[in-house]
């Protein structure tokens, strides 16, 4: 860029320009799932998807760092299409699975891919993914995209295993479908941490961003923001007594004793993990960059 001064001359000037991805603003994420290219460097594909009229898998890529809908339309071309594999983009290699047919969420219905507010989207009813490998940490920050579909089911957006009470179970972010609506972590014994009414939040396409921490969950700090405003948290249902640690693996979709039960609900466009605290530092960068791209809120 030529800048000219008031004497007549001129000089050049460097002009900054955003960074395409949001990988160039914060780095070091553990495990990193988007319908977008969220990383300069990354050269896999997005999604595995499988077609339902011969049961034929392909992987998608990116095309100007978005979904290659084009290959994707082409594939399911007049059926419906499936997600098998939700690539993970951190360079950890903590790829989300599901092998059985009845358990895949959809991506595209009978040759039209699902989208929220004009981006693609997967949609999930009692559907999940699963990594079993991911490193456990005692701290993590989660950001997710999400758009419930049916508020009168309770359901898992994303969580973890954990040890709660000497027995397997999970802590993730948990919709409970009946009055007075709940919305928060929920370990999967009726117990939950969380804010009451919280249907239209739920209804609506959010970005939320959740503080995971080992220990009670009434008291080890976890926090909760929707579109980039803290929630003010309580004892919702049941009893937090007991620690919990976070162990190995993460879930999408998916919660109960053991990780029995599927509980998806609604359409999900991005997941991003950090083992570390981002409740206030790197939180409003990454919250702005996911925002300006899905235009949430």
């Amino acid at each position: 860029m030529r800048v000219i001064l008031n004497n007549g001359k001129s000089i050049s000037r460097l002009v900054s320009k955003a960074p395409s991805f949001l990988f160039d603003e914060v780095s070091g994420a553990s495990a990193a799932y988007s319908l977008r290219k969220l990383n300069s460097s990354y050269s896999g594909s997005a999604i595995g998807v499988r077609r339902a009229s011969d049961n034929s898998t392909l992987s998608i890529g990116f095309v100007n760092n978005e979904l290659d809908t084009a290959t994707l339309n082409s594939f399911c071309n007049g059926t419906d299409g499936f997600v098998t594999t939700w690539y993970d983009q951190s360079g950890n290699g903590y790829d989300l699975t599901q092998s059985t047919a009845s358990l895949q969420f959809k991506i595209v219905n009978s040759g039209t891919i699902y989208t929220v507010n004009g981006k693609p989207a997967f949609l999930g009813d009692e559907d999940y993914l699963e990594n079993t490998t991911k490193t456990a940490s005692s701290t993590a920050t989660m950001f997710v995209v999400h758009k419930g579909n049916n508020n009168t089911s309770s359901i898992s957006l994303a969580g973890f295993p954990v040890n709660h009470l000497s027995s397997p179970s999970q802590i993730g972010l948990y919709y409970w479908g009946a009055s007075p609506y709940n919305f928060g972590f929920n370990t999967w014994a009726n117990d939950s941490f969380g804010y009451t009414n919280a249907t239209s939040d739920f209804d609506s396409q959010s970005l939320w961003t959740a503080l995971f921490k080992d220990g009670n969950i009434t008291t080890s700090g976890v926090k909760l923001f929707r579109n980039g405003t803290e929630k003010t948290l309580s004892q919702t249902r049941g009893n937090s007594s007991g620690a919990r640690t976070i162990g190995d693996g993460f879930k999408v979709g998916v919660g109960g004793q053991a990780g029995g039960n599927q509980e998806s609900n609604g359409y999900y466009q991005e997941i991003i993990v950090w083992d570390a605290d981002y409740s206030s530092t790197n939180r409003a960068t990454i919250e702005t960059n996911i925002n300006t791209y899905y235009s949430i809120y």
